[in-house]
């Protein structure tokens, strides 16, 4: 106090000084012209003179007296009738989304959360505050879709829009006192619109708790900006460096897998899909399913190396994708008709000459993987925005025992066989790993495989055990194949399949009877039946007639063979009777004998007028190890 004292004695000082100055010269001039101001008040022109001088002193010489004001990053301060000044200085901490991966792809009956920390600066004044949403941006229908509830230091408070949301005035705050906002987004209708984006701010308003008979006080701003992503279309696997020949060329079969994260079928007709030098239009397709998949590749030769699985929409460009994906560093953009990104990824070590590259590009990229194997998001369309989301998926790695690839096989209707493959998995337990069996017919007759081949299925997402027992049905005559395709658990597109060589499907056997002349009626059972070289049991060959059986047809013969034979002559030799004979699920064993044993076996039936009838000679057919025959 005493050293502001003796500035304003000083300043008193001078002005006295001054005016008396201003006075003497002002009196010394009057004299000179005193015959022109003789009807002027010297009085008053006096003070105006001492006035303007005074407006002279304090604009030169007043910054000296006041004190200083202080200023923050990019704050501005202000003062409203303040005779000292002061500092407001609200600091905005404006903290992540705590569910990351929600808020970018968030959806139907999804919650994300953010905390906000306020606090006044080291200098500041106490100040009070509000808070409000401003300058949305980006889809306004999403926007709109989005509602919010705010707790201000543990307590619930306020609920609002993300478009017209408008705090409270808040109580006095000082630096030792933080606030902390806790907000929890959510979405006001029951579906959130798809491939959408939300940009908005919280700006804070503060205010200097301002003298009660002065008012006013200084202000300060900060804004707090968050943006929001909606469930969409996502990059969700990527084969860039194709195991060639084994699964085609670069270039010609690279692939890339979008996923729906939605609960919506999504149309993709129109969208961009771009490496980082060109994009390609996606032509007219199918709307991919809701959780479904589709696989946009430059040529349809892609699906002679890849099985396609139900329910998964082709889209074939009909060139390559961008200029060609490149095995060691390259990126992906997945565009909107009106060109907004929905989805990006890159791998490798980014270059800033790219055409496309942009701000979000990721340096460095996901893991570069070696040759054959994929990128993918694992769980399906899992994303947090950070390179760290793809990783290795290698496709499963199969090997068809039985049927082999010989293509020499025979094998019969109604008979059990049993199919036998191994199946790893690089990426797991084998277990984790569904196997699906079919078989494909010959039907053009070409004996070689052709896409008008019809495939029929014996089993899908079967366990992998290694066997399964298939009976062969009946109905086809000709070529067969058995395919085998074994499923990664991430998703349809991590498989791997593989064809057997053909295998010969041949029809029922036919068994002419007929009635040689002077000859008793007899039935040979023993190998007429038998779909097998005579004398040979197939190996894994179950046998369902029991010994016991052949040992009495032997008996039953050797007694009929005692009793008279009825002769048939050449005027009452019959016509010739044909019978087709399916094959039953059982049959009798084959068993090697010589020429005396089977004349035994032979069953001699009398019948009064009953022709003889003899079975025509069967050709004998190799049998390729079935498994069972019933």
């Amino acid at each position: 106090m005493k050293r502001r004292y003796v500035k304003k004695n000083r300043f008193v000082k001078k002005i006295k000084t001054l005016y008396k100055s201003i006075s003497k010269t002002y009196l010394r001039f009057y004299k000179r012209t005193k015959r022109k101001f003789k009807k002027v008040d010297h009085n008053y022109v006096l003070a105006r003179v001492a006035f303007a001088s005074l407006v002279a002193i304090i604009w030169f010489s007043g910054p000296s007296f006041i004190g200083i004001t202080t200023s923050y990053y990019n704050d501005v301060e202000t003062s409203y009738n303040n005779l000292q000044a002061g500092v407001v200085d609200i600091e905005v901490l404006n903290g992540d989304l705590d569910t990351l991966e929600s808020s970018l792809s968030f959806g139907s009956g999804t919650t994300t959360k953010k905390q906000i920390k306020i606090q006044g600066g080291p200098q500041s004044s106490p100040f009070i505050y509000n808070a409000s949403t401003t300058n949305a941006s980006g889809d306004l229908s999403f926007c709109n879709d989005l509602s919010l509830g705010i707790s201000l230091n543990g307590n619930p408070w306020q609920v609002g829009s993300t478009t017209t949301f408008v705090s409270a005035t808040t109580t006095l705050i000082s630096t030792s006192t933080p606030d902390l906002w806790d907000i929890t987004f959510n979405t006001l209708s029951a579906s959130s619109t798809p491939n959408s984006v939300c940009t908005f701010n919280f700006t804070y308003n503060a205010v200097q708790n301002s003298d009660p008979i002065l008012g006013g006080g200084f202000v300060d701003n900060e804004i707090a900006s968050t943006t929001i992503y909606s469930w969409g279309l996502r990059i969700n696997k990527v084969y860039y460096d194709v195991d060639s020949p084994k699964r085609g060329v670069d270039t010609t079969n690279e692939w890339v897998e979008i996923y729906n994260q939605t609960d919506t079928d999504i149309d993709i007709t129109g969208w961009k899909i771009c490496d980082n030098t060109a994009c390609d239009t996606i032509p007219t397709s199918d709307p991919i399913p809701a959780k479904g998949f589709a696989v946009i590749a430059p040529d349809e030769s892609t699906w002679d190396y890849w099985q396609r699985a139900d329910g998964v929409v082709s889209i074939v460009l009909g060139g390559s994708i961008g200029n060609g994906l490149a095995n060691t560093a390259d990126m992906l953009v997945l565009k909107r008709p009106d060109g907004i990104i929905i989805d990006q990824m890159n791998w490798g070590t980014a270059t800033t000459t790219w055409v496309n590259y942009n701000e979000n590009v990721w340096n460095p990229g996901a893991l570069d993987v070696p040759g054959g194997s994929t990128l993918g998001r694992k769980p399906n369309g899992y994303d947090t925005n950070q390179a760290s989301d793809f990783v290795k998926l290698t496709p499963p790695v199969l090997d068809l025992i039985y049927p082999d690839q010989s293509g020499t096989l025979t094998w019969y209707w109604t008979y059990n066989y049993n199919i036998t493959w191994t199946a790893t998995n690089p990426n797991g337990a084998d277990n984790d790993l569904l196997i699906d069996l079919a078989f494909i017919k010959d039907t053009d007759g070409s004996a070689s495989l052709t896409p008008s081949d019809e495939e029929v299925s014996i089993g899908q997402k079967l366990s992998n055990t290694g066997s399964y027992s298939w009976q062969v049905p009946s109905g086809f005559l000709g070529y067969i194949w058995l395919k085998i395709v074994a499923f990664g658990p991430e998703n349809p597109m991590l498989n791997t399949k593989m064809n057997s060589g053909k295998i010969y499907d041949p029809a029922p056997f036919q068994i002419l009877l007929t009635q040689p002349e002077e000859e008793s009626p007899i039935v040979e059972i023993s190998g007429a039946l038998t779909p097998v070289e005579e004398g040979l049991k197939p190996e894994g060959v179950e046998n369902n007639v029991e010994e016991e059986k052949v040992a009495g047809t032997e008996e039953i013969s050797e007694e009929t063979v005692e009793e008279p034979k009825e002769v048939v002559t050449a005027e009452e030799e019959p016509e010739v009777i044909e019978e087709e004979v399916v094959l039953e699920e059982v049959i009798s064993e084959p068993v090697e004998k010589t020429q005396e044993e089977s004349n035994d076996d032979k069953v001699v039936i009398e019948e009064e007028s009953q022709p003889v009838i003899l079975p025509e000679a069967e050709p004998e057919p190799v049998v390729d190890n079935p498994e069972t025959i019933e």
